[in-house]
């Protein structure tokens, strides 16, 4: 998250690497948690995520029950912890006050009272002179700090999800309002929703997998294209019979890949749409994204034809958006 501030005025001045000195240590915090209140908008990226759905053994659907809630950060539309209560802490905390995720918790929380100050091609860090309550920090290192792994993979990880969303950012500006809310339901299904495969491996305070979850996962899905590097059709299905949806959207996405297999093919879903039901009228919605226009094109006209053919569609309306 930006924040169009004055370094000096929240920070001693300085800026740090990973081996400097920081005067930061709050020797385990003493019982105090008053960072983890009233902290308006702990942004979470998919790392963070990943984590908490491996540690906790939930689904990000139900963490969003209890524990997340979504926030357009710079434009796209990203989790958060959710903060409850009137102290509006984090929902997180144990009944005495203490961290219940301590050994998975989010990034920014492991970097308190630190922050990144991002520069042409990479971040150092910065002490946040004003935010921890606790008195007489001493001085430790960043990276025990931090308590993380094989750092350096993390930082890279870290920086290409920062130049990601910028990115991201910036396409936002050249699409109307309706091509905005699809590349935001799909950066949110990308990134969030679609499970890691690396998430089935154990996650504890001392092995916690960075390195294996950039380079098989989260690495491959930053690579791939987006728009308006690429082209994306949404198959937008309604209709008032939910089975006879689902199901219908089911073998659209089967007859996809038939008329293309290419891996080079990206399919999302089928998956609610950002309204599931509107007045009795249940909605779902299938992305498919490719470089090739021409391709999308191709598919959508084979698609029309196999709809055409199929009884089970005439009571589902079906709709091609692309963008």
């Amino acid at each position: 998250m930006k924040r169009n501030i004055r370094l000096g005025d929240i920070s001693d001045g300085k800026l740090y690497t990973a081996n400097d000195l920081v005067k930061a240590d709050c020797h385990d915090c003493e019982g105090c948690s008053a960072c983890c209140s009233g902290m308006a908008s702990i942004v979470l990226d998919p790392l963070d995520v990943w984590l908490l759905c491996t540690g906790l053994g939930k689904a990000f659907e139900e963490l969003m029950e209890k524990h997340i809630e979504l926030q357009v950060v710079d434009g796209v539309i990203l989790p958060k912890l959710k903060m409850a209560g009137e102290e509006e802490s984090c929902t997180f905390l144990d009944k005495n006050g203490r961290c219940s995720i301590h050994p998975f918790r989010p990034g920014i929380c492991r970097l308190f009272p630190l922050g990144r100050y991002y520069e042409e091609d990479g971040f150092r860090y910065f002490l946040q002179v004003n935010e921890c309550k606790k008195k007489d920090q001493s001085k430790i290192k960043v990276k025990k700090w931090l308590g993380i792994p094989k750092l350096k993979s993390y930082e890279k990880y870290i920086w290409d999800w920062h130049q990601f969303l910028k990115t991201c950012e910036e396409a936002m500006t050249t699409l109307d309002d309706e091509n905005q809310r699809i590349f935001q339901l799909y950066v949110l299904r990308t990134f969030y929703q679609t499970p890691y495969g690396a998430g089935e491996k154990e996650v504890c305070e001392t092995s916690l997998q960075y390195e294996e979850f950039y380079q098989e996962e989260m690495g491959y899905r930053l690579l791939m294209d987006y728009p308006p590097a690429a082209h994306m059709m949404a198959v937008l299905g309604s209709s008032e019979d939910e089975k006879l949806l689902e199901t219908a959207m089911h073998y659209l996405g089967l007859f996809t890949g038939k008329i293309y297999a290419g891996k080079d093919l990206h399919v999302i879903g089928p998956a609610p749409a950002s309204v599931g039901k509107v007045k009795d009228v249940y909605r779902r919605v299938l992305y498919l994204k490719h470089e090739n226009y021409d391709l999308l094109v191709r598919i959508k006209d084979r698609l029309e034809e196999y709809i055409e053919i199929n009884s089970c569609f005439r009571k589902v309306n079906i709709q091609f958006d692309f963008s």
